[in-house]
């Protein structure tokens, strides 16, 4: 008998570990959707459909692409949630044949207990059944019989409408997780639809571009040029610092980055969007020309504010021409770069806690992250 309450007690255990689990997973897959689905909102009110320059065309190409890719997550996303619950569907399918299945028996088992009850007649004429007895002994037997008879029908009754209760419960139940289902079918459906609708106007962007295909040539060779110029001008600064490290750690500030921090810095732009990412890409219009971006770009919308990534000591700031401020931070071995900073609210030497309002954009930041003179993703070192 211990053995068997064992055995019940491990089955418990592990239904209510499971439930937990799913329980969690499902509420991080609604955590996943609910970040998604801000995510395309946002990316919708940065689209500029007004302006015909072709740097803002250009970012429409990219920002639609970003928004299309978190569409195609969201898709995902549904598919997982229809598959949990499909599963859910199954066990509440089973749960309902096996209540089925009890509830057959304990009808045929109530109905017998009724006739031999009818009977017998143990209700109405109890008291004559036990006082016919010959002995009281024997009467008192009878009477404890009739008592635990009438308790075993009352049990049966009981455990009928407690199952049919079940029952219907589980059906309702069954009901709701199904009618969820179609409303996820309809949803992917719908994001699905709005992929298509997307990806056309990417096709009709690129259109643009080509017929103003001499324009773009020129914009992207001066972007590039830019961009050499920035590059430039950080190796200049990097080289200039050494491996010199002129802040001390103490317990609330400590400037040293180390590979153990992959994950947790600053977005230095708080829910911004990324409408330009790290690496080569080939250009959108112009065949055999691809576009290297040695760090992402970031579109807060209304949020203008630029903030440090991580604990650390200004070690340069300059004014890039029309490009506006670009700022350097060094975090011991590594660096943050700030670009395109309309005003800045810090100096060279300024010793700076992570989180601090550094300056503010117009339009976009570009930011980058170096290892000596290695250049990082960004996206691997930001707040997941």
């Amino acid at each position: 008998m211990q053995y068997l309450r064992d055995i019940r007690a491990y089955k418990c255990t592990l239904i209510f570990i499971c439930m937990m689990f799913t329980g969690i997973l499902a509420a991080q897959q609604l955590d996943a959707k609910t970040e998604l689905v801000n995510n395309i909102t946002q990316i919708s009110s940065l689209i500029d459909s007004k302006s015909k320059e072709v740097d803002a065309t250009i970012k429409n190409y990219n920002l639609l692409q970003s928004k299309i890719d978190s569409r195609n997550s969201l898709v995902g996303n549904l598919s997982k949630e229809k598959k949990r619950m499909e599963s859910t569907i199954d066990s509440l399918t089973q749960k309902a044949k096996d209540i089925n299945l009890k509830l057959g028996d304990l009808r045929k088992e109530y109905g017998r207990m009724l006739k031999m009850h009818y009977t017998q007649s143990l209700i109405e004429q109890r008291w004559a059944y036990i006082l016919s007895s010959s002995t009281l002994l024997e009467g008192y037997k009878k009477w404890i019989f009739s008592k635990q008879y009438r308790d075993m029908l009352n049990k049966q009754k009981e455990d009928l409408y407690g199952n049919m209760t079940a029952l219907d419960q589980t059906m309702a139940m069954m009901q709701n997780k199904i009618d969820q289902k179609e409303k996820l079918i309809q949803e992917q459906t719908a994001q699905k639809g709005q992929i298509q609708q997307e990806e056309e106007q990417k096709k009709a962007i690129v259109a643009d571009l080509k017929r103003k295909e001499s324009e773009v040539r020129i914009a992207a060779e001066q972007k590039q040029k830019q961009k050499k110029q920035l590059n430039k001008e950080i190796e200049t600064m990097i080289v200039a610092q050494g491996s010199n490290v002129s802040v001390t750690p103490s317990a609330n500030f400590n400037p040293n980055l180390t590979k153990s921090a992959k994950g947790t810095l600053l977005w230095p732009i708080e829910n911004a969007v990324v409408t330009g990412r790290y690496g080569k890409h080939p250009h959108p219009s112009l065949k055999h020309v691809e576009v290297l971006n040695n760090g992402i770009d970031l579109d807060g919308g209304q949020n203008k504010d630029v903030r440090l990534v991580y604990d650390g000591e200004v070690v340069g700031r300059k004014k890039l021409g029309d490009k506006g401020i670009m700022i350097i931070v060094k975090h011991g071995d590594y660096y943050s770069v700030y670009s395109q900073i309309v005003i800045a609210n810090v100096r060279a030497g300024d010793k700076i806690s992570q989180g601090t309002i550094i300056g503010s954009v117009q339009d976009e930041l570009h930011f980058e992250i170096w290892q000596g003179k290695e250049k990082l993703n960004p996206i691997h070192w930001l707040i997941k």
